[in-house]
């Protein structure tokens, strides 16, 4: 099942999605880091509005602010498998839990 499919089960509400990337480099990949992709996402009446996204590595964040690459960020999560290993973090809470 895809994230998309998921959030259409869920509704309406705020959604807090991470997706980790394993970043290889040097010489037969023996070198890397993990590269986090966190999404503070709220959906209402079918549209997705990003609260913020940003991407983590070593405890830097960077705020993506491109509306372009945003775009693509969050196209790209949809598509994601919920089973994958990549996901790391999906919450969601409705408009009532969140006034409550």
């Amino acid at each position: 099942m895809k994230i998309k499919e998921l959030m259409k089960q869920y509704g309406d509400g705020k959604y807090t999605i991470e997706i980790q990337e394993n970043i290889y480099m040097g010489s037969y990949g023996m070198m890397g880091y993990t590269l986090y992709t966190h999404f503070e996402l709220i959906v209402k009446n079918k549209y997705i509005y990003s609260e913020s996204i940003y991407k983590k590595r070593h405890g830097d964040k960077e705020y993506i602010t491109d509306i372009n690459e945003k775009m693509k960020l969050v196209q790209n999560m949809l598509e994601v498998d919920y089973d994958n290993k990549e996901l790391n973090i999906f919450k969601h809470k409705s408009f009532k839990e969140l006034v409550a």
